[in-house]
Formats: C-alpha cells, sequence, structure tokens
C-alpha cells in the first residue's frame, strides 16, 4: 500500500484538489493530471517567513548527494555512509512543489515531503542496480515525458484560458440580461415525507412511529393551502401549516427568497411568467410541492461576484473549445480484436457454452378438503 502510496504521488496525485475543468477523455494530460491550475494558496500568514530560502526542510541521513552519486563512485564504508547527508533547502523543495501544482495546499506539501525521500533512496538504490539502463526504463521515462509534456500544455491552455478582458465580460452581461435577473418571490414548500406523527393507542398511551406520508394526502394538502394562498392568506402562516402537516417540527423559516432566474429549476420555470402579485399553481418536485407568489424582478447589477461568475464561465468556455480543436485534429482508431473485453478461444482448449434449461419444480396438488362426516 505504501509503495501505491509512491506511485501514485509520481504520476497521477500531484494535482489533488483541484477544480479546473476538465480536457476530454482522451487527452493524454489526463493519465497525470485532470486540470493543472493555480489557485491561491492556503499557507497561514508569515508560515513560512521564518525559514530562509538556504535553509534545509528535509535532511535525509545515510544517503549522499543524490546530484553527486554515480556508479563509478568507490564504496563507501558503512560510517561514511552513515555521516553523509542530502539536504533539501526550501527553495528547491518549493521549486519541486511548485512544478508538480501550482500554489500546492499546506497538506500536499506536508504529504509530498514524506514521500520524497523515500523515493530518492528507491532512485538511488534502482540506479546502483543499473535498472537506468535498462529497456523499460527507457520506455517509462518516454512515457513520463509525454505525460509531463501534456500536463503542461494543459495547464498552460487553462492560464490562457483565465486571460478574460472586462470587455469580454461586459458583453457577456448584456447578452445575457435574462439570465442575470433578480426574482423575488414568496414560496409554500409542501413535503411529501412525514415525521413522526401521533400513533393510536388502545391502552392510551402517548406513542409514536414514523408514518410514511400518502403522497395524495400531501398533494391535496398543497392544493388546499394555493386556494387560500391565492385568496390573499399569508404567505408564513401557510408555511407553518405545511410544515406540521408534515410533521416537522423545525420552526418555519421565512417564506421570502430571491433567487436568479438562471437559478430556478426547469420544473419551476413557469414562476417566471407570473405577474407581481400573482400566487402559481402547485409545483411537483421529487421532494414535495411548491406554491410560489411573485412580489417583483429586477435586474441584477454587474457587481464583483457577477463578474467573477463570468470570467470563469467564459474561461471554461474556452478552456473547452480549445481542448475541442485539439481533438479535432487527429482520429484514433483501435483494433476491437486486440481491445475486446472477453477475447474468443479457439481450439480444442476452448470451453464450450452449455445451455442449462431452467429447472421447474412440479408444485404438489393442493390437498382435496375432507368430506364431512355423514
Amino acid at each position: 500500500m505504501y509503495l501505491r502510496s509512491l506511485a501514485v504521488l509520481a504520476l497521477g496525485s500531484i494535482a489533488l484538489g483541484q477544480a479546473a475543468p476538465r480536457p476530454l477523455p482522451s487527452t493524454p494530460a489526463r493519465l497525470l493530471n485532470d486540470a493543472i491550475a493555480p489557485r491561491p494558496s492556503r499557507s497561514a500568514p508569515g508560515a513560512t517567513s521564518s525559514v530562509a530560502p538556504d535553509d534545509p526542510v528535509i535532511t535525509i541521513r545515510g544517503l549522499c548527494d543524490a546530484t553527486t552519486v554515480s556508479k563509478a563512485a568507490k564504496p563507501v564504508s558503512s560510517k561514511a555512509a552513515a555521516d553523509c547527508k542530502t539536504i533539501v533547502t526550501r527553495a528547491q523543495f518549493e521549486a519541486l512543489a511548485n512544478a508538480l501544482q501550482p500554489a500546492m495546499p499546506p497538506a500536499m506539501k506536508k504529504k509530498l515531503a514524506e514521500l520524497y525521500p523515500t523515493m530518492l533512496v528507491m532512485s538511488h538504490t534502482a540506479q546502483k542496480r543499473g535498472y537506468d539502463n535498462g529497456p523499460e526504463f527507457k520506455k517509462l521515462m518516454e512515457f513520463s515525458r509525454i505525460q509531463v509534456l501534456s500536463a503542461q500544455l494543459n495547464r498552460a491552455v487553462q492560464k490562457e484560458a483565465e486571460n478574460v478582458p472586462p470587455a469580454d465580460i461586459d458583453k457577456y452581461y448584456k447578452e445575457n440580461s435574462a439570465t442575470f435577473e433578480q426574482i423575488s418571490l414568496q414560496r409554500i414548500f409542501v413535503p411529501k415525507g412525514r415525521g413522526p406523527q401521533p400513533a393510536n393507542d388502545k391502552s392510551g398511551g402517548a406513542a409514536t412511529e414514523p408514518v410514511k406520508s400518502d403522497e395524495d394526502a400531501a398533494k391535496n394538502e398543497a392544493e388546499f393551502l394555493q386556494t387560500r394562498a391565492a385568496a390573499g392568506e399569508d404567505f408564513d402562516k401557510l408555511q407553518t401549516e405545511a410544515l406540521d402537516f408534515a410533521g416537522v417540527t423545525t420552526p418555519a423559516s421565512s417564506s421570502s427568497v430571491r433567487v436568479l432566474a438562471s437559478e430556478l429549476p426547469a420544473a419551476q420555470s413557469t414562476v417566471l411568467d407570473l405577474k407581481p402579485g400573482q400566487v402559481s399553481h402547485v409545483l411537483a418536485d421529487s421532494n414535495g410541492y411548491f406554491i410560489y407568489k411573485l412580489v417583483g424582478k429586477e435586474q441584477k447589477p454587474l457587481d464583483d461576484k457577477s463578474r467573477e461568475d463570468i470570467k470563469s464561465r467564459l474561461a471554461h468556455q474556452k478552456f473547452q473549445s480549445t481542448m475541442d480543436e485539439l481533438h479535432k485534429s487527429f482520429v484514433t482508431t483501435l483494433s476491437d480484436v486486440y481491445f475486446a473485453t472477453e477475447p474468443a478461444q479457439a481450439g480444442p482448449t476452448a470451453a464450450a457454452k452449455v445451455q442449462v434449461p431452467e429447472t421447474t419444480t412440479a408444485k404438489p396438488a393442493a390437498p382435496q378438503p375432507a368430506e364431512p362426516p355423514k
């Protein structure tokens, strides 16, 4: 398991915790890194200020400086081997961490620091055994080269995509103004599932048991509340009744909500057609029923948060467009015969498939009723 962790770190885990847009599955970079994108560092302010760039952050005693080790070096005594050491400074370690993942989180740096010495020792030992001269090593190095170059391209495309001019953000906002329409609503929610309800107890006890709500009863309750809401009754009061019906003991929050038009579920989009003061019909959902009253509409201003949301959306579109163009530039064909999940077997050793008929068990004849005594 520990060796597997090393392999995962070396080949893939260097990109854990990133949420950049993913390239298409056939991108070679996915073998190393689904998306390498800079992210803000989570280091505490001043956490490394007391450690100078040339200060050691990893010291490996018993391993001579890996950069000076060669197979031609003379064997060293056990005492000399114990005295030699390899030192990794803060600058060296941060250069490595940044190459693997820009702004690597502290927890990931700690994991890298814990595994890196073992990797160095294993690499040094493998080199002394001459594994770096074998054909397998050369194949793996070539594949690693492909992985690294693919990851670097992926990172570069992502960085280029994040360069969104302010004019593009303004243009997107104007062309998609309906997306930024802010809706003020009052809402009633009638859950389908009911909580603990009083159970009939002939002994007079006050036992309760979970009772699953009858969906028809919940719908009828929603229709009843909708009629009262349309007649002008207070939404907060009706929402409390809806939760009481469902057996929810948590106090009802305010019925007033404000959402963007784009945030409404598709099944509830008819709310956008309401006029101020108008109440919707009962709208079904997987968890219950909704009743809305439109209070008003207004255009959400293009504030900092909206700009960041638009920038992120445009960056994702640009990144995906670039990757799509890349995939259009080549065509891949795989051998169906070679890559078959169940290769066909031929010759006398092939096991013949035997069709086993279903076994039908005859049912015993039903016992005949005994004739009544004469």
